[in-house]
């Protein structure tokens, strides 16, 4: 039969402290990852809305290809900046192995690895190398532009 060890009273009121606090935390911390959810909710279509404020030529500036403006936050010291970042990338056309191998025939080999896929600079090296031309390129390729849209708060500048 076990040896069964005498608790303490004051043991066991440090576990009811324990226990009471854990209590706490956890309906602490799950009626706050509801109010998360709430709020990113509320702030996604907060994003839509400004996306599509933003987007009219009146009151956007154009920074490259961003759009940007400058608000007053109304308290006289700080200011909203708001920007839809417009990202480009590039990539190549399904079918960039055939183009290749139909415009450079045996030396689109040395371009090419064993699973049929450009080696990462193939396009650009073949292009320096002369061997295609820009519209070789822009025929081969196809562009993708994703937003990112920035809002943050900072100080009015001063004038003098």
């Amino acid at each position: 039969m076990p040896i069964r060890e005498e608790i303490k009273q004051g043991d066991r009121s440090n576990l009811r402290k324990k226990k009471e606090n854990l209590t706490l935390l956890a309906g602490t911390h799950l009626a706050l990852g509801t109010e998360i959810k709430t709020l990113t909710t509320k702030q996604d279509k907060g994003k839509v809305d400004i996306k599509k404020i933003i987007n009219d030529p009146e009151i956007y500036e154009l920074n490259g290809k961003h759009k940007e403006t400058t608000l007053p936050a109304g308290d006289g010291i700080t200011e909203y900046f708001v920007q839809l970042q417009v990202a480009e990338s590039i990539a190549v056309v399904d079918d960039i192995i055939g183009r290749f191998r139909k415009k450079l025939g045996k030396k689109a080999e040395v371009f090419i690895q064993q699973v049929e896929v450009l080696h990462s600079g193939a396009l650009e090296s073949a292009y320096n190398q002369g061997l295609i031309t820009a519209n070789d390129v822009k025929a081969w390729t196809v562009t993708k532009e994703t937003e990112r849209l920035i809002v943050k708060i900072k100080e009015k500048e001063k004038t003098k």
